[in-house]
């Protein structure tokens, strides 16, 4: 109600009165908001923020989900965004990009171990944010926002090599690579009438190793050929 007065009340003495109330009523908020998008740190506690930390288990941890790998649950389940503590000051698109620029600096700084980065960022480009100045908010988080899905994509390309492997999934569990399968169902061709339990794993891999050496595969990365294994 008093940001609809702030923002679109006829009477400019009203105006001005609930711009200047919301400017100190909301100061908390914009600080919590901006350690999140600069520093990826929660800074909540009496719960006020639209991001909320699930409560930890006894042992101190968050709790995850135990059908997920660990990195894709620190991912998924670490923070939580609260809708309904999005505030009528800003649109819920904003909110979300405003949760995913934290939770990707955190998920840089924690589990791809580049807090450096985070910290000279948060150096860089940390500024003050208040009520009122509607357009420089709104620069500031499309800048942190794409700046940090640029630095978590380049990690995930650059120290990763999560394209790389992608492609290698593509090649070689979903048959892409047509020249070495062709080989190596050619050199197995044998070997796969026979039960399961009679196949000789060195042999398995003498074989794989054949249909590399034969075809493109040869030419991928050494970090792609090691995890082909039989």
């Amino acid at each position: 109600m008093i940001h609809s007065f702030s923002s679109s009340h006829g009477d400019p003495f009203v105006a001005a009165f609930a711009e200047r109330m919301l400017t100190k009523v909301t100061r908390p908020f914009y600080d919590m908001l901006r350690q999140w998008i600069y520093n990826g740190e929660l800074s909540d506690p009496y719960h006020e923020f639209l991001v909320r930390e699930p409560s930890p288990t006894q042992d101190g941890s968050v709790p995850i989900d135990p059908r997920r790998a660990p990195a894709t649950s620190v991912w998924e389940d670490k923070y939580k965004m609260e809708e309904d503590m999005i505030p009528s000051i800003v649109t819920e698109d904003f909110a979300r990009k405003v949760f995913l620029i934290g939770k990707s600096l955190n998920f840089i700084r924690y589990s791809c171990g580049d807090s450096a980065w985070v910290e000279a960022y948060c150096k860089d480009a940390s500024r003050e944010l208040h009520y009122g100045d509607t357009a420089t908010l709104e620069i500031s988080i499309d800048e942190a926002y794409k700046t940090t899905m640029a630095r978590l994509i380049d990690l995930m390309d650059s120290k990763f090599q999560l394209f790389e492997h992608l492609r290698a999934l593509k090649k070689y569990l979903l048959l892409g690579q047509g020249d070495f399968i062709a080989l190596l169902m050619e050199s197995l061709a044998s070997n796969l009438d026979r039960p399961a339990g009679s196949q000789q794993r060195h042999t398995l891999t003498a074989q794989l190793e054949y249909a590399i050496r034969g075809s493109n595969a040869q030419y991928d990365s050494p970090e792609v050929l090691r995890r082909l294994d039989a």
